[in-house]
């Protein structure tokens, strides 16, 4: 009976070992993504068919071909996003034919143009995009605003910062530090808005940050402490350099 039982235990050992309870090599591709994009355009007319708006946005679609329920929830919430920006959209292009209504000369009209686009930046265990929002309403400057969105690829969760630290804290007052010293260095220093510090300080709630192979990057958007002409600021930091608060990696 012991040689029964023994021989039992030893088959399955074999089996798990053949089968694949040893490590799995392909477990990686669990948290590997990629993301193809399509592209959507709308107008606004006025007139005869006159074309006076357009609004064109990037539509991103996720796959994980080892995991395509953790795909499916990613992309979900990405349609809904979409969506969101859609709207926005929308609203634009409203806001365009009000205006031109509202012209009595069209000599100098320019059209007006809304564009939302997406640049992946990550893919191995997190994923994380980049999103551009490029606002034409006529005039000299155009308005840009920028925006992260980064996802777990082992549970499909949309991340925040606190999300990937081990130590939020920790990192919140170092991120804090970092950029309040890099910009009262800045020549042009005296030109920000009071109290631009706590603004930074509030950068790391908000979904102001992305990741790339390489670094967290936190984004600071035009007129947030500074006027227009400081454009789009991205404060980096490398992963080497915040290793003790990186709960992620």
């Amino acid at each position: 009976m012991k040689k029964i039982v023994c021989l039992t235990l030893a088959l399955l050992v074999m089996f798990c070992f053949m089968s694949g309870c040893k490590k799995d090599e392909t477990l990686p591709d669990v948290y590997t993504a990629t993301v193809s994009y399509t592209t959507e355009t709308e107008n606004a007319y006025m007139d005869n068919d006159t074309v006076i708006a357009t609004a064109t946005y990037s539509i991103p679609t996720v796959i994980i071909s080892a995991n395509e329920g953790v795909a499916e929830k990613i992309n979900g919430q990405l349609s809904q996003i979409v969506a969101d920006i859609k709207a926005n959209g929308q609203q634009a292009l409203s806001y365009a034919q009000d205006d031109y209504s509202w012209t009595e000369d069209l000599t100098y009209w320019q059209n007006h143009s809304f564009e939302y686009s997406f640049e992946t930046k990550r893919t191995e265990k997190i994923l994380s995009l980049k999103g551009a929002q490029y606002t034409f309403t006529g005039g000299a400057h155009p308005f840009l605003y920028y925006e992260g969105y980064s996802f777990s690829l082992e549970t499909g969760e949309r991340l925040a910062l606190s999300d990937i630290m081990s130590d939020y804290a920790g990192f919140a007052a170092y991120a804090t530090n970092k950029m309040t010293t890099q910009m009262a260095a800045n020549e042009y220093a005296d030109s920000f808005y009071e109290g631009y510090e706590q603004i930074l300080a509030e950068l790391l709630s908000g979904d102001t940050f992305y990741l790339d192979s390489e670094k967290l990057v936190i984004i600071c958007n035009e007129e947030f402490i500074a006027p227009r002409a400081f454009g789009v600021i991205e404060f980096e930091f490398p992963y080497a350099e915040i290793d003790s608060y990186l709960g992620i990696k």
